[in-house]
């Protein structure tokens, strides 16, 4: 019977001293939480911002985890959890949004850039595009720059319009 009671006694005196202690233990942990979360989010800008300016390099988890001195999982869960993508979704994403750039605003071939984007050959780059911009890189840049050689008419025409405009304003003026 004696060892009920100490049960039901150590029991209840649990339950009495985490209602007492729950809300400062709740602060507590919220505290914490925000720290870790701050530190992280820190962290994670400061990976973005270190591939950002390293993209043109040969990048690797491993050469990250040397620069960063934290252990290649940790910094890609925690750049998952933070971006919504891993590491290396985002190393490749913005170095195919940098080729698309290329393609578009330069003639070089596609091979030249298909390299330059950190690829092995032209079929791996165009795989790899195709994922992201459905479409070949061939077909991307031959859409892109007839749109884009339609903006300029249509910047152009617009400048015009209003130079007409301008001048129109001032002889009436005059």
């Amino acid at each position: 019977m004696n060892k009920n009671l100490r049960k039901s006694s150590k029991e209840d005196y649990m339950r009495e001293t985490r209602q007492i202690n729950q809300p400062e233990q709740m602060k507590q942990i919220e505290k914490m939480e925000q720290a870790a979360k701050t530190s992280t989010t820190v962290l994670t800008e400061a990976l973005t911002s270190y591939i950002d300016n390293h993209l043109q390099d040969n990048l690797s988890l491993n050469e990250i985890e040397k620069t960063f001195h934290y252990s290649k999982y940790y910094l890609n869960r925690i750049f998952l959890r933070e971006k919504g993508e891993t590491i290396y979704k985002y190393i490749q994403r913005n170095r195919l949004n940098k080729a698309a750039k290329e393609l578009v605003l330069t003639k070089r071939p596609i091979i030249e850039i298909a390299f330059e984007a950190g690829y092995d050959s032209q079929q791996s780059f165009t795989q790899a595009f195709h994922q992201i911009f459905l479409d070949s890189p061939y077909v991307y840049r031959k859409r892109n720059t007839a749109r884009m050689a339609q903006t300029k008419i249509y910047a152009y025409y617009f400048c015009l319009k209003l130079l007409q405009q301008n001048i129109a304003g001032k002889e009436k003026r005059v």
